[in-house]
């Protein structure tokens, strides 16, 4: 990927405080070539960059030696001509199967047998950047920053909507259209996905109104794939650390493609129709493990077509 040694402190302004780089993104924009990083950056899906970004996510990057790099037939493809924007989403494949989201693994950590998920379906899954950010300014928070990573110290799930489904759904209960990326209507999200970021900056809600859109989002009694969100299943979400609730789910499979379906009982005790929420893409696994059961893997990430939300909204 032509990664270069020399080039390890080209920008030392971006070391944190305590001689850290401040995130990935940061280390990376030092080490990379500075032919190759601006063709990386240029197709690198806004998820991805999100996370590369996040000051507070863990990740681990396994680097190949330069020589087994320069070696290699793929590689050498790619660099003869990298400007070709095929080879640019290449560039992109090759820097995903190498980097593993939601875990900090040294080489003694590494074991015969071990499993772990590189970030490779995130380049194709439909945008989180909106979910990424909000969780990122609540893990930020001084106050409820240690309370959410204690909360998913253990196997987690998050039913994240897409980034067109939030932004609709942002509009809609703050009223502002101009929250809404182009040509996304606020009457409902669509389930295309044209994996463009967001246009509005979840970030400048405070992280308490944040937190209370990620309660109903956020289960932290297992690490359920799609395999165990089958049909008939009963799951909670929420954050009652925060004092903050979350909804009742059920699971269902009624629809065409299988995918599991997720609508709020809490709705339905109260004689209200009931949202439903598919899955449009999912098993989005974090912190090694592949699940496959509510004990299974870190956590898990499935993304959603729309916002599942307590009744009245956020803080409501």
């Amino acid at each position: 990927m032509g990664m270069n040694t020399a080039h390890t402190h080209r920008r030392g302004s971006q070391l944190g405080t305590e001689g850290r780089w401040s995130s990935l993104f940061a280390y990376l924009d030092a080490v990379v070539d500075k032919v190759i990083w601006p063709v990386l950056l240029s197709h690198m899906p806004p998820d991805m960059t999100a996370l590369l970004k996040s000051r507070t996510s863990s990740f681990t990057l396994m680097i190949p030696e330069y020589d087994a790099l320069a070696a290699d037939p793929a590689v050498r493809s790619v660099m003869s001509d990298p400007y070709d924007p095929s080879n640019g989403a290449r560039l992109v494949d090759m820097m995903s199967y190498h980097l593993v989201a939601g875990v900090a693994l040294r080489a003694s950590d590494l074991h015969d047998g071990m499993e772990l998920e590189n970030i490779l379906a995130l380049v194709s899954a439909p945008g989180l950047s909106g979910t990424l950010a909000m969780w990122d300014a609540v893990t930020a928070d001084s106050m409820l920053g240690e309370a959410l990573a204690g909360l998913v110290a253990g196997p987690f799930t998050l039913l994240a909507p897409s980034d067109t489904a939030l932004a609709a759904y942002l509009a809609t209960i703050y009223n502002d259209t101009n929250l809404a990326p182009a040509g996304v209507s606020t009457a409902g999200p669509s389930n295309g996905n044209s994996g463009a970021a967001p246009a509005f900056d979840v970030r400048s809600l405070p992280p308490l109104e944040l937190a209370a859109l990620l309660a109903p989002l956020l289960l932290t009694s297992g690490c359920y794939s799609l395999e165990a969100l089958e049909d008939g299943v009963h799951v909670a979400t929420g954050l009652p650390a925060f004092g903050l609730p979350g909804l009742d789910l059920h699971v269902s499979r009624h629809n065409g493609a299988g995918m599991p379906v997720l609508a709020a009982t809490d709705a339905a005790e109260a004689g209200e129709q009931a949202e439903e929420a598919t899955v449009l893409y999912g098993d989005l696994f974090v912190g090694g493990g592949s699940g496959g059961g509510a004990g299974g893997g870190q956590g898990v990430i499935h993304v959603l077509d729309r916002v599942l939300h307590s009744p009245g909204g956020p803080m409501a």
